[in-house]
């Protein structure tokens, strides 16, 4: 008994220990807050972290990063953009990433990033995910920071890749970001790879699509470098007057894919 408490003992700490040294990471970086929302279209609490690399929040209108997952990846975001915004490549921007107040965001993320129609045998919430960030999230963020809502970024990897290129096609007559970066996203995870049927229907649709998109993946990753130069070239070859898109493979694993991405997404988007 007492080595089972010993035990639980330890792991409590390194739990705590661990969310100390994300804390410290970001503390390190600029300057961050959390809040916690629960939607009533997904009925989810979630935790948000902004994040801003300055001693304090700005006074006036700055793009914002919108990072999916940011259990994973809010550490890596944050210091791309403290290192890019500080040598003059990209403006400074506030990150808001999103977490799982149960702390079950690898499980509890499926439903909200696999929208209805994909063709997997799990619930496919991603539709009222979608109008979580629209109609709940990104109010909130923008009445309370100084974000300038024309230069909205969102950043989705695997899953998160998946939801991005949804979002994008799903609503090209309005594009709620107007800069999205996908990384190793899981194309033809369904039975019918219907991100490819909504690519056909988003051109049935619009004319234009005034959005800046970069696309990347790791070449360690299966069938998905195929996947997604076939989505680019599809996509590029429509000819929206105003549609930006960038691509590009790394020499990456599926894991280890998103920091490439991010890192030359941000800077395609900002500068196309």
């Amino acid at each position: 008994m007492k080595n089972k408490i010993f035990i639980v003992s330890v792991l409590v700490m390194l739990l705590l220990g661990l969310q100390a040294c994300k804390k410290d990471k970001l503390s390190k970086m600029g300057v961050n807050e959390k809040f916690d929302i629960t939607s009533v279209q997904t009925g989810t609490t979630y935790t948000m972290t902004v994040f801003y690399p300055d001693t304090e929040f700005p006074t006036t209108p700055v793009p914002v990063v919108y990072m999916l997952d940011g259990f994973w990846w809010s550490d890596m975001a944050a210091g791309v953009l403290s290192d890019l915004s500080g040598e003059g490549k990209i403006p400074k921007c506030i990150m808001v990433s999103l977490d799982y107040k149960n702390g079950d965001g690898v499980y509890a993320r499926s439903k909200d990033l696999v929208y209805p129609g994909e063709g997997v045998q799990e619930p496919a919430e991603a539709d009222k995910f979608f109008l979580f960030l629209k109609t709940e999230l990104l109010p909130q963020v923008e009445a309370n920071y100084n974000c300038d809502s024309t230069q909205r970024v969102l950043f989705g990897h695997s899953l998160g890749g998946l939801f991005t290129l949804y979002s994008l096609l799903d609503n090209a007559a309005q594009p709620l970001f107007k800069k999205c970066i996908a990384a190793s996203c899981s194309i033809g995870m369904g039975v019918d790879n219907y991100v490819f049927e909504k690519e056909k229907e988003a051109a049935s649709q619009v004319t234009d699509l005034p959005v800046s998109l970069f696309i990347g993946s790791g070449t360690y990753v299966g069938s998905s470098p195929a996947m997604h130069q076939e989505f680019y070239q599809r996509i590029k070859a429509i000819g929206y007057p105003s549609f930006k898109v960038g691509f590009s493979l790394y020499p990456e694993q599926h894991g280890t894919d998103p920091y490439p991405t991010f890192k030359d997404g941000i800077q395609f988007v900002f500068n196309n």
